[in-house]
């Protein structure tokens, strides 16, 4: 049940920002963005990482983990 909680309240939080941010329109515009998608995640995620090592990748959650102190 807590997590169910936690996640209404992420959700609440997030449309509350983007309205601030963006207005109800553009809220609205960018939730749409997210609709059925094209392309194939699968080779897209492949090409993006062929030349990414585990460590590189580690990396780069900690400094994205540190940016956002």
């Amino acid at each position: 049940m807590m997590r169910k909680k936690k996640r209404i309240e992420i959700l609440n939080r997030g449309n509350e920002a983007l309205i601030r941010e963006l207005g109800i329109e553009g809220m609205i515009e960018y939730i749409q963005s997210f609709g059925l998608g094209y392309g194939d995640y699968a080779k897209d995620r492949k090409r993006w990482l062929k030349d990414k090592k585990v460590e590189d990748l580690v990396k780069d959650i900690e400094m994205f983990k540190e940016r956002q102190k």
